[in-house]
């Protein structure tokens, strides 16, 4: 993992590794190389109450990534996920 926010690297550490896939961290010496180009995280308010007091929120988390194989080659170009949640 390239670039990752501590707690994103953890995350998708323990994933990779719950799948039976061996976490390198090492970039010289792995097979594929995730690359987390760029990560946000928004606070959006989503409902309010008659005295507009915030009554909930969304928070949002996009993480732009893309998977480089032997010698840089793209094997997942750049793309993009996001996940929403309600607090």
């Amino acid at each position: 993992l390239e670039d990752a926010h501590r707690d994103t690297a953890a995350f998708l550490t323990t994933q990779l590794e719950g799948y039976g896939l061996r976490v390198n961290a090492n970039p010289a010496t792995a097979t594929y190389l995730i690359v987390l180009e760029q990560e946000t995280t928004q606070q959006q308010i989503s409902s309010i109450s008659s005295s507009t007091t915030p009554r909930q929120y969304q928070l949002v988390h996009t993480v732009r990534f893309k998977l480089l194989g032997a010698k840089g080659r793209d094997i997942i170009p750049p793309s993009t996920v996001r996940v929403t949640r309600l607090l």
